[in-house]
């Protein structure tokens, strides 16, 4: 069968800022996720803890932390330059599964590093459009 994208939420358990010098984000079952991608994004103070794990899209686009798909590793950057996560936001991971025609589980990892050393390049990820559009409408 055909799988619609999964998206599910956790919430970053950061109490104040911090600077991510390298990212990996490693499939928890490799025959059956096709590829997924990490962002950072903001969700309204009235999204349930159970609305989390629907695998409904909640919230707006964010920004782009990690793509995860065959063949691709880690993401790393050069000392003093890394991307920069803010408390009260949350991890989306946007999960495209294949099917093989049995029940399966997933427990896909996120690695961080931190920067150790003073931070002087800001990394960011924009998407190219700024505005979501759904069946027609902004």
């Amino acid at each position: 069968g055909i799988l619609d994208m999964q998206n599910y939420y956790v919430k970053v358990p950061f109490t104040e800022e911090k600077w991510v010098e390298a990212v990996e984000l490693r499939p928890g079952n490799r025959s059956v996720v096709h590829h997924s991608i990490v962002n950072i994004v903001s969700l309204p103070d009235t999204v349930k803890p159970e609305d989390l794990i629907t695998g409904k899209k909640l919230g707006r686009i964010g920004w782009k932390l990690i793509g995860q798909a065959p063949g691709k590793g880690a993401e790393s950057h050069h000392h003093g330059t890394a991307k920069r996560i803010v408390p009260g936001t949350y991890f989306e991971f946007n999960m495209h599964y294949t099917t093989n025609g049995k029940e399966q589980t997933d427990k896909s990892l996120l690695g961080l590093w931190f920067a150790k050393d003073p931070v002087h390049h800001e990394v960011l990820t924009t998407s190219a459009a700024q505005e979501l559009w759904r069946e027609g409408q902004k």
